[in-house]
């Protein structure tokens, strides 16, 4: 007899990594074993939310950054690709931005 499957949500595979030392998302730090906004990098992942919604590519939200002179999370310039990643999961909806800055995992 086969044993039963488990389903599992990304919320609960990142919870499940934080205890392993994963880093979470951009925008999101793990305070006392929970999935919470950082200080500093949620404002910035916003900030990519709205340039994204307003129609704005990767490079133009790269550049815009690079403008005002906002540093990764390495503390260094964005990367293409790092931007990419977080677009991604906007679009694929893995994370969603509501108004107020409320957020919902998928």
């Amino acid at each position: 007899m086969r044993p039963a499957r488990t389903v599992t949500t990304r919320t609960a595979v990142l919870k499940q990594k934080a205890k392993s030392g994963a880093r979470p998302f951009y925008g999101f730090c793990y305070f006392e074993g929970a999935l919470t906004k950082h200080p500093t990098e949620f404002p910035v992942l916003l900030k990519i939310h709205r340039l994204w919604a307003a129609g704005r590519s990767i490079h133009q939200i790269n550049q815009e950054l690079d403008k005002h002179n906002v540093k990764s999370r390495e503390g260094k310039k964005w990367s293409w690709a790092a931007i990419r990643n977080i677009v991604q999961r906007f679009e694929q909806k893995i994370l969603i931005i509501k108004n107020g800055g409320k957020y919902e995992l998928r």
